[in-house]
């Protein structure tokens, strides 16, 4: 490759709504060094994501019934002829397994994924033949990965990557707006919160591992303390919205469900305190980092991401346990000092280790050593 030429960069993502991998790509893509990289992004037909992508200047290509599939065997072909026209020197994959086979008979140089999340792999994956069978496909359809938490890492070193071509590059996120006076007392007047409460929201899918049901838990709980100034925001959709719903009716007037929003800058400046009850594979959450860019103070489960991104910032409470989750917004609720000091030392982390321009920055770095 010249020197003077562009490396040209194409993504393969396959969700057809738009979930952190869509939003992480986003971001990456508004900061990404357009002067010394070209890029190119295949998604499925009618993808959610696909105007956002294209409102960037960056070229969309759309593969028909790979939606929401990792493995789509009968496509390949078809997948294979898309990345040839695109001849890029770098396929970058996001959970499509298709997609590296297409690459590997495209003959694409490089071919790397991003492991979102830590879930490690089933017991039955771990056994012979198939832990041997799953290395020797990663051997043929990898030449790196990048893991966005060290617990990643480690579930793809244990899936039959070596640990030496996995890269940790953390979640970054762009840094909210933050909003007048006046428009944060017009929506609180609009969700009927007073313009002196004392605001915690929840952003996240509402499916079981986000585990909303201890957030309601955590909520009644502090409503039953006389924590009279405590509000609570549900921001988000999914299969469990009902079951929330349902839960949450008694208290309807301090819980407020908010539902899906595009945009959540407004009601994440309205929040004192921004909770992540997740169980299950959290690496580093977007939402926690947005809202640390405004001082939002984090109190998470114990996961590792959550551990690390709320440590010296945060509280950190024991996974599925209400109580904690209760008596951690109780102590900022009365300790004015406390909130105030956390939320300096959320804004400050943020911008130290978790912006999205942070971030695009090891990523094409990262590529750059592929290529050498």
């Amino acid at each position: 490759m010249q020197s003077s030429a562009k490396i040209k960069v194409t993504h393969i993502l396959t969700d057809s709504n738009i979930g952190g991998a869509g939003r992480l790509l986003r971001y990456f893509l508004e900061k990404a060094d357009l002067e010394h990289f070209e890029y190119s992004v295949i998604l499925p037909e009618d993808a959610a994501l696909i105007p956002e992508i294209e409102a960037l200047g960056i070229s969309v290509i759309t593969a028909y019934g790979i939606a929401d599939r990792s493995s789509a065997p009968e496509f390949q072909g078809f997948l294979t002829e898309k990345i040839k026209k695109l001849s890029p020197d770098i396929l970058h994959t996001h959970s499509s397994r298709t997609g590296r086979f297409a690459g590997v008979e495209a003959k694409v140089p490089r071919i790397i994924l991003t492991k979102h999340c830590s879930d490690m792999p089933s017991s039955k994956l771990m056994k012979f033949p198939f832990k041997q069978m799953l290395a020797k496909e990663w051997k043929k359809t990898l030449h790196g990965a990048i893991a966005t938490d060290d617990s990643a890492a480690d579930s793809i070193a244990a899936e039959a990557l070596p640990r030496e071509k996995i890269k940790v590059i953390y979640n970054g996120a762009p840094a909210l707006r933050e909003v007048s006076e006046a428009e944060k007392t017009t929506l609180k007047s609009e969700l009927s919160i007073p313009d002196d409460a004392f605001v915690v929201g929840i952003f996240a899918r509402v499916e079981k591992v986000k585990d909303h049901l201890t957030f309601i838990d955590a909520a009644q709980k502090c409503i039953e303390r006389g924590l009279d100034k405590v509000y609570f925001l549900i921001v988000g959709d999914g299969s469990q919205i009902d079951t929330i719903r349902d839960a949450a009716e008694e208290y309807s007037d301090r819980i407020k469900i908010c539902g899906f929003v595009n945009d959540i800058a407004p009601l994440m400046n309205l929040c004192n305190v921004n909770v992540n009850c997740s169980v299950g594979t959290e690496t580093s959450n977007l939402a926690l980092l947005e809202g640390m860019s405004l001082g939002v103070v984090p109190v998470v489960s114990d996961l590792a991401g959550n551990k690390r991104i709320a440590e010296g910032c945060g509280i950190v409470c024991t996974r599925g346990d209400s109580d904690a989750f209760a008596d951690a917004i109780e102590e900022l609720y009365r300790d004015e000092k406390k909130l105030s000091s956390l939320s300096l030392a959320s804004k400050e982390k943020y911008f130290e280790k978790y912006t999205s321009k942070r971030m695009a920055r090891e990523v094409e770095e990262y590529y750059l050593s592929l290529l050498k």
